[in-house]
């Protein structure tokens, strides 16, 4: 995986990385990698804060990890996804895969996961 940028809000803190065959297709398409990322407050306060304790957990890690170019009729997808490896209990949507929207010509999608970082995060 590739570091892409940390970010900080309110105590909090969030690392983001990009598998390298996401990152081709994103260099491919033209799409600036660090435009991915969203503002700190909709990361946290629209998204995060939703899934998490706020008082224990408060460092986080976002991995992109796959595209979806297209869905089928049958709902199967055309895109791929790289592997790679996180504990289960980590990840704050273990039932699901969150995609970002690309506006591109054509439209594709980002999948990613949130997961929390437990080796920086203190529990008692």
């Amino acid at each position: 995986m590739i570091k892409l940028d940390v970010r900080e809000y309110k105590g909090f803190r969030t690392e983001f990385f990009i598998t390298p065959k996401v990152k081709e297709f994103l260099e491919e398409k033209n799409i600036d990698i660090k435009s991915i990322i969203p503002n700190n407050w909709y990361l946290y306060e629209a998204d995060l804060f939703d899934y998490t304790d706020e008082i224990l957990d408060k460092n986080f890690k976002i991995v992109y990890f796959g595209i979806v170019e297209k869905v089928n009729k049958d709902l199967t997808e055309k895109g791929f996804e790289e592997k790679f490896n996180y504990e289960e209990a980590d990840d704050l949507n273990p039932k699901g895969i969150a995609l970002l929207k690309i506006p591109a010509n054509p439209p594709f999608a980002i999948k990613y996961k949130k997961l929390i970082d437990r080796k920086k995060n203190v529990r008692n």
